[in-house]
């Protein structure tokens, strides 16, 4: 599991836990931070996506002292709330209400697992590796279509 896992990431990690500590709803780190700690090899770990629910966004980047931004959307991904929180090592992003687009559509990303990985005393939250894959394969774009492939090699 390690292996993508830097001293940045894990540091990154710790951090988030601290901020999440007082949600009131289940929360989830997604994309390519949920893939290396599902164990995935040789995925670059760049920024840590943490979808939760919209209260609970609001409260988190109001703790972190983070704005959220209005029209905090692309033509492939779009959220309700989202912040980019970067007193960490690595970009947390954080996020609620959040739609990916896909076959002239919009859908909404609502994990319907919820795993718990532990590493170095965190208590960490991820959909699960099938619910990951498929995540990966909906958004479509290569770098997702790689992480699913590193993913399900695992």
């Amino acid at each position: 599991m390690k292996g993508s896992l830097t001293p940045d990431v894990i540091k990154t990690l710790s951090m988030v836990t601290d901020v999440a500590r007082d949600n009131r709803d289940d929360w989830w780190i997604i994309a390519g931070a949920a893939a290396a700690l599902h164990g995935a090899s040789n995925i670059v770990v760049g920024d840590v996506d943490v979808l939760m629910s919209a209260r609970d966004a609001k409260n988190v980047l109001m703790s972190c002292a983070v704005a959220p931004m209005k029209n905090s959307g692309n033509e492939l991904f779009r959220s309700g709330v989202f912040g980019q929180w970067t007193q960490p090592p690595l970009t947390v992003e954080i996020m609620a209400d959040f739609d990916y687009f896909s076959t002239q559509s919009w859908h909404r990303v609502a994990p319907s697992t919820r795993e718990v990985i532990r590493l170095e005393g965190l208590k960490l939250f991820v959909p699960d590796r099938a619910e990951l894959i498929a995540m990966f394969h909906a958004f479509g774009r290569p770098k997702d279509l790689e992480r699913a492939r590193l993913l399900d090699v695992a």
